[in-house]
């Protein structure tokens, strides 16, 4: 039979109040086998439990045999220079330290392995409101059949380069190392880890780093020793790179961010917030993402991605300085416990169009897709939403870019053209497109739509949530010409609309993080044009967060009509015909409308030709604008003299037929550098009372 050695301060009235220094072997058969501190035992299934305020573990605890027994302690400080052994050759055991705080030298060893059968549990678990774990021996948990559990937590976690973990198996599969700390940071000095220690430890196991939650909000890894002081964040500051298969898990209460390079086998990142890669991840065997997650862990699958729940990868004006690359090995990715297919090529890319239900479906882009020396055809080739043909999936780039796009076509059916043709209920992020495309429309008597992404997003239905743009850039030269339209167009409506990321927006478009830097040309032969650095049209309702365009942006209008607005062009977006969200917003590029041939019959109001450095033309009836933050600074100009002109340092013109507020507030516009006195250059209809400008003439080294 097993025996049981309880050790308690309490008990023993030899020992200092509340204290035990074990300094001895002590080995669990039986209570009547005890005889001090070397008591033998040779069965596996004992016990040992150690109880005291302060315990000082510097000799032997052994409960090894056949099968592993378990090990108790409780106490407030528990320092550990000795050995802890609850290993079993058929299974491992159970050792379990409870304590405020732990502190593990370098020469502890604590095992609770099996030879032959399933490694065992150690548990080393501190204070996880106020309690510091600092470990640095070596602690194993292996076995034949399967590696074991370990566990090592506390508020605030440190683990020096000693620290030796092994849950690994010689045969099965591996077990898991978890770390539970409230802050926790991955650091070459100053951290909890070092990214070599890491790497290491990956080498023989699974771990699992998992943060609690805080109620303290600080910056930094931890405000205080052994408080509660943390965010609930998980920092990467250290390169990781580990060889292997074994599986790495960050689970982060707020936050993950990736500051370092990191290679891994398997990386897991669930985050109650924002994932955020910030460096180049490599992962060669699984990849999981859960942003915005529950509070126990659990991927939430309806989370849409936005400020305080998203995957994102860091980007600059020079494209993306985050990204996760898939290696070859890769066949399984998961974002929020969803399937995504994995795109690797520019065939896989062109296989969405025709694959079953590929219009539709999820995908991941595993690396940087060069489209060069083929004529691209846009994914969502159609013309309208009815008729079915658009891309309504999802696509996460994972900060990689689809270069060389190359579309430059005069004689097709199309009316919608870019990367993307028409995109309804989608959702884009974290990926970027660039090089060219021309477009002529021949065929369609219908207005055409085109942007370096897409023609246009759209929603399928008056109820539906609409596309999601968020971390996307376009670096493609956009021009779209419309050769079929009649003489005057198509009513009051532009016939050729082209932006530099997206041709035209439709309710619900909703873009957080984007930009656009290509030159965008609008051309209607017979018509009107709509030109915008980064949108050529608003349709309806838009919401539109940290955008901007650099590129120069030209609209050419046909023979213009009378009594009607006709070509518009914009630094950031052509014409907004609908409610429009515009906040943190500028435009650099120069803006330019022109036209072939003009008249001055109808005079102002009324004006032909809008520019304006941010907006060539606000217009429609019952819809709301809220434009906050925003600058402009490129030259505004007006072609065809005789034509009845509006320009403006920010907005053309603005038409209001209502009193629903249109307002703009804490913007600039450089006027030196647009060539214009006012911000805006004409407001018209019977609600221009209800329009509000507040503006700033100043040089945009000054705009804050």
């Amino acid at each position: 039979d097993g025996g049981t050695v309880y050790l308690t301060a309490k008990a023993a009235g030899n020992l200092a109040a509340s204290v035990i220094n074990h300094t001895g072997v002590t080995k669990a058969l039986s209570m009547a086998s005890l005889t001090g501190e070397a008591g033998e035992v040779a069965q596996a299934t004992g016990s040992i439990a150690l109880s005291a305020d302060l315990v000082n573990q510097a000799g032997t605890l052994d409960v090894s045999g056949l099968r592993g027994g378990q090990i108790d302690v409780l106490a407030g400080q528990y320092t550990d220079s000795g050995t802890t052994l609850a290993d079993g050759s058929q299974q491992g055991g159970s050792i379990d330290v409870r304590a405020k705080n732990i502190t593990q030298t370098s020469s502890a060893v604590v095992s609770a392995s099996s030879s032959e059968g399933e490694g065992g549990r150690v548990e080393l678990i501190g204070d996880l409101g106020h309690g510091i774990g600092q470990f640095g021996g070596k602690i194993y948990a292996t076995g034949r059949r399967r590696g074991g559990f370990v566990d090592t937590s506390g508020a605030k976690l440190i683990l020096n380069d000693s620290l030796r973990v092994d849950t690994s198996s010689s045969e099965g599969e591996t077990g898991l190392w978890l770390l539970d700390p409230i802050d926790f940071t991955i650091a070459a000095s100053g951290g909890d880890l070092t990214g070599a220690a890491l790497n290491a430890a990956l080498l023989n196991s699974n771990i699992t780093i998992q943060t609690l939650a805080s109620s303290v909000n600080c910056s930094g890894v931890t405000c205080g020793t052994g408080n509660t002081s943390g965010n609930g964040d998980i920092h990467v500051n250290d390169s990781i790179n580990a060889t292997g298969t074994n599986l790495l898990t960050l689970q982060a209460s707020r936050d993950i961010n990736i500051n370092k390079t990191v290679t891994v086998g398997g990386l897991n990142l669930t985050a109650v917030r924002n994932v955020n890669v910030n460096d180049v991840v490599t992962v060669n065997d699984s990849l999981a993402v859960n942003y915005g997650a529950n509070a126990d862990f659990t991927p939430n699958t309806t989370v849409r991605p936005s400020d305080n729940a998203a995957l994102n990868m860091s980007l600059n004006s020079a494209g993306f300085t985050g990204k996760i690359n898939l290696g070859a090995s890769v066949s399984s990715v998961k974002l929020n416990n969803i399937s995504y297919g994995i795109v690797r090529d520019r065939a896989g890319l062109a296989a969405i169009a025709t694959a079953s239900n590929g219009l539709t479906n999820n995908y991941v882009l595993a690396a940087d897709i060069d489209l060069g020396g083929i004529e691209w055809v846009p994914l969502g080739d159609t013309i309208n939403v009815v008729s079915g043909s658009f891309f309504g999936g999802r696509v996460e780039g994972l900060g990689h870019q689809v270069t060389n796009l190359s579309i430059n076509n005069s004689s097709d059916t199309r009316i919608n053209s870019g990367l993307f043709g028409l995109v309804a209920d989608g959702t884009l992020t974290n990926f970027g497109v660039s090089g060219k495309v021309n477009f002529t429309n021949t065929s369609q008597a219908a207005p055409i739509y085109v942007g370096g992404l897409a023609g246009q997003v759209a929603p399928t239905s008056g109820t539906s949530s609409g596309t999601l743009l968020r971390n996307v850039f376009s670096s493609v030269d956009v021009t779209g010409t419309n050769s079929r339209d009649a003489i005057g167009g198509f009513g009051s409506s532009p016939s050729a609309i082209a932006g530099g990321l997206i041709g035209q927006t439709g309710r619900g478009t909703l873009l957080t993080n984007v930009y656009a830097n290509g030159a965008v040309s609008a051309i209607a032969n017979g018509g009107n044009a709509s030109a915008g650095g980064l949108i050529g049209n608003i349709s309806s309702t838009t919401i539109a967060t940290q955008i901007y365009a650099s590129g120069n942006v030209t609209a050419t209008g046909g023979s213009i009509q009378v009594n009607l607005p006709t070509s518009r062009a914009g630094g950031l977006i052509g014409g907004a015909a609908s409610a429009l969200t515009l906040n943190n917003a500028y435009a650099t590029g120069n803006v330019r409308v022109e036209a072939s041939s003009a008249t001055s019959s109808n005079p102002s109001p009324n004006p032909n030709m809008r520019a304006g450095g941010l907006i060539g033309d606000i217009s429609g009836a019952n819809t709301a604008v809220t434009i906050t933050s925003v600058f402009a600074s490129g030259a505004v100009s007006v072609g065809a003299s005789t034509a009845v002109r509006s320009t403006g340092g920010l907005v053309g013109a603005i038409s209001n037929n209502t009193n629903v507020v249109k307002q703009i507030a804490n913007a600039y516009w450089d006027d030196s550098q647009t060539g214009q006195t006012s911000a805006v250059g004409a407001t018209t209809g019977t609600g221009a009372a209800a329009v509000s400008v507040s503006a700033t003439k100043a040089a945009i080294g000054t705009v804050g």
